[in-house]
C-alpha cells in the first residue's frame, strides 16, 4: 500500500504542476459529476504550488469551486429531466431505494435550496443535495451559483491547509494513506457489488422469460 500511495502522490504531483489550474479545475469537475475521485489532494498540492510562487491563492480556489460547481451541474441536470421514473429504474443499482430516495426528498423540502449553499463545505453531503436538488427541479442557474459559493470556504481552506504544510508531506502522509485506502477498497467493494446485482437482475429476468 504505501508503494501504490507513493504512486499516487507522484501522479498527483505531476498532474497539478503541468497542468496546473486545468488539473484542479478537471479533478473537482469529476468529484462534481459523482466519479469516485478525491480530489482533495489535488487541492493540497495546489496550495503547497503557491508557496512556491508557482500559483495564485485565489485562482487555485475558484479553479476547484468552478470545476466542482460544473462537474455537479451533470447529475443534476440528469435527475432534473429525467426525473423518478429514470431514479427508481436505475438507483437500486446503487442502493438508491424508493424509500431512502423520498426520504432525502423530504428533507430537502424542509430545508429548501439554501440547503445546496450550506452542504457544499461538508464532505459527502455535498454530493447527496444534488439529488434532490435535481429532482424538485432547482433553477440550474441558482443551483450552480450556490454550488459555487458554497464550496469556496472549504476549497479555501483546503488550499491553505496545503499552503501551510509547504513540503511537510510527512504531516499528511497518514491522510493520503487513509484516502488511497479507502479509494482502492471503495472501488473494488463497489465494483463486485454492482456486478452482482447485474447479475442477479439478468437471472430474475431469465426466470420470468
Amino acid at each position: 500500500m504505501a508503494h501504490w500511495l507513493e504512486l499516487l502522490i507522484e501522479l498527483i504531483r505531476q498532474l497539478v504542476a503541468t497542468l496546473g489550474y486545468t488539473g484542479i479545475f478537471v479533478a473537482h469537475f469529476a468529484e462534481g459529476s459523482w466519479l469516485p475521485i478525491t480530489s482533495e489532494i489535488f487541492l493540497l498540492f495546489g496550495g503547497f504550488l503557491v508557496l512556491q510562487g508557482r500559483f495564485d491563492f485565489w485562482g487555485i480556489v475558484f479553479a476547484a469551486a468552478g470545476g466542482f460547481a460544473l462537474g455537479s451541474l451533470v447529475p443534476f441536470m440528469i435527475l432534473r429531466y429525467g426525473g423518478l421514473p429514470l431514479l427508481f429504474r436505475f438507483g437500486k443499482y446503487v442502493n438508491l431505494r424508493p424509500r431512502r430516495i423520498r426520504r432525502v426528498q423530504r428533507w430537502f423540502e424542509k430545508f429548501g435550496d439554501v440547503a445546496v449553499l450550506l452542504t457544499r463545505p461538508l464532505p459527502v453531503l455535498r454530493n447527496v443535495v444534488t439529488l434532490p436538488a435535481g429532482l424538485s427541479l432547482m433553477n440550474p442557474l441558482k443551483f450552480f451559483l450556490y454550488t459555487l459559493f458554497g464550496f469556496v470556504p472549504w476549497a479555501t481552506f483546503i488550499a491553505y491547509l496545503g499552503y501551510r504544510l509547504g513540503s511537510h508531506w510527512q504531516a499528511i502522509t497518514p491522510y493520503l494513506q487513509g484516502v488511497a485506502t479507502v479509494i482502492l477498497v471503495g472501488l473494488v467493494i463497489f465494483g463486485l457489488w454492482f456486478g452482482y446485482r447485474l447479475w442477479v437482475g439478468r437471472r430474475v429476468k431469465e426466470g420470468a422469460n
